[in-house]
């Protein structure tokens, strides 16, 4: 997270992480120069060669538009890091998204386990 703040601090006026905050779609907020609200995004990759969106990631994308941000730091095995920034990835082009079945399971019975 560090790295991607440290890319996109002397382009903001404020920036802050916001990753706490889940509903949001985004890891780090900023303002621009123009007072504009800033979402960035923020993907490290060791062993994985292809970042994922979330559902809630990708509709802040596509609302965001060219305020949103998709940093992409990818580590090697030295933990030397290549950083690549997509503006608007909902909409880039030469970016690929490939829609994903995610599978949940509903836990029913939690009440049979109460605590005391």
């Amino acid at each position: 997270m560090q790295i991607a703040f440290d890319h996109f601090k002397e382009s903001m006026t404020s920036l802050r992480d916001v990753s706490g905050w889940t509903e949001l779609g985004y890891d780090l907020e900023g303002i621009n120069q123009q007072g504009h609200i800033i979402g960035i995004e923020v993907k490290g990759l060791k062993r994985s060669n292809t970042p994922v969106l979330t559902d809630n990631e990708y509709q802040a994308a596509k609302v965001f538009q060219h305020r949103y941000f998709l940093i992409v730091i990818k580590f090697d095995e030295n933990w030397n890091h290549s950083k690549y920034v997509i503006t608007s990835p909902a909409f880039e082009n030469g970016i690929e998204l490939i829609q994903q079945q995610v599978i949940r399971y509903q836990v029913n019975g939690y009440e049979k386990f109460p605590t005391k």
